[in-house]
């Protein structure tokens, strides 16, 4: 995959694909709390996804 594939692919990962999810899981779980938490899960779960796909492609 070329970088700009892979470049999109993660901001999508991020913006889209875990972070709607996320802003209707995480309420459900958390009402106090849950918003504000799915940003950084999000930036987490992205950050987790493109470490593995780093050192599964070495």
């Amino acid at each position: 995959m070329g970088k700009a594939a892979r470049a999109m692919t993660y901001t999508l990962l991020r913006g889209v694909i875990l972070l709607v999810p996320l802003f209707f899981i995480l309420p459900s779980l958390f009402p106090a709390w849950g918003m504000w938490v799915a940003i950084p899960a999000s930036e987490l779960c992205t950050f987790l996804i493109i470490l593995a796909c780093r050192f599964m492609t070495r």
